[in-house]
């Protein structure tokens, strides 16, 4: 089910584009459509959004389906500009060139802003198009806020400050796990939180799906520097510590064993909706991505 929505909201984002971007310059829409639809991914943050605003409400407008891709372009403003030489210096993402590698540093970093004022321009218009419906406001903004400083941006400052650090932080749990919390895990959460407030969701469902989505989101990010590890370890690479900052402060078993303690609670959490909500995008999510 996940793969066919994905190829679905891949058609949904080309023709997105293809409306938003055409009074692009020629050279900046190049760049933006390298990152943000040539370049694939798993489409993870806006197949959540969609699929949960979905599961609790049903029928989708079409300015549903452009807060969808207004996530996924606040996601890839952050690759864009997370691989760039003064933040990760990446060379290659998902076996192609990164953004400032294939058009220049100055075009990747306008590519970068330009996703991100892309998707706030998209959120905006959403507001409009709903007639200002007070919970598509409500949901823009729970977006809105979890792209910025004290989410998204705030997450990768504290791991940038944390790489740098010449000492040991006094408090390296609450570092390490803010920085798993907010880096990745804000844009997650409000994914979902988003999609459920639209739909209506308040009181305990709304608290028990923001509970799974915030699970979901640290778990992700524990098992993608686990396959990291184990991956360099096989093929006999050095494994950069700060690529993994949990599994270095914490060690393999804790890290392990959190990883598989959030899992249990992400499934737990969703199973608590199967009764009442067709939950088996999410069910068919969390096998392919935790087997």
């Amino acid at each position: 089910m996940y793969k066919s929505k994905q190829k679905t909201f891949d058609q949904t984002l080309s023709k997105f584009c293809g409306e938003a971007l055409y009074k692009f310059p020629p050279a900046l829409r190049e760049s933006i459509l390298y990152s943000l639809v040539e370049s694939g991914g798993k489409r993870l943050r806006p197949l959540m959004f969609l699929e949960c605003y979905n599961m609790f409400k049903g029928a989708l407008s079409p300015y549903i389906n452009n807060i969808a891709c207004a996530i996924e372009s606040i996601h890839i403003s952050s690759l864009v500009h997370d691989d760039m030489p003064c933040m990760d210096d990446d060379t290659e993402r998902r076996g192609i060139p990164t953004a400032h590698i294939k058009f220049g540093e100055t075009l990747a970093l306008l590519s970068g802003d330009a996703l991100l004022n892309l998707a706030y321009e998209t959120l905006i218009d959403a507001i409009g198009e709903s007639n200002c419906d007070p919970l598509v406001v409500e949901g823009c903004r729970i977006i809105a806020k979890a792209a910025g400083g004290s989410g998204m941006l705030g997450g990768q400052t504290v791991d940038l400050q944390l790489q740098k650090a010449t000492q040991p932080p006094a408090d390296p749990r609450r570092e390490v796990e803010y920085i798993y919390r907010n880096k990745t895990g804000a844009l997650f959460m409000s994914a979902i939180k988003a999609g459920a407030v639209m739909a209506g969701v308040s009181g305990g469902d709304l608290e028990n799906i923001t509970a799974f989505a915030r699970d979901f989101g640290f778990a992700f990010q524990l098992l993608d520097d686990y396959n990291e590890i184990t991956d360099a370890a096989q093929s006999g690479k050095a494994v950069d510590p700060w690529d993994s900052p949990y599994f270095t402060h914490f060690g393999m078993e804790e890290g392990i064993a959190t990883l598989q303690r959030l899992t249990a609670a992400a499934t737990a959490q969703l199973a608590g909706f199967s009764a009442r909500f067709d939950t088996r995008f999410f069910a068919d999510l969390l096998a392919e991505i935790f087997h």
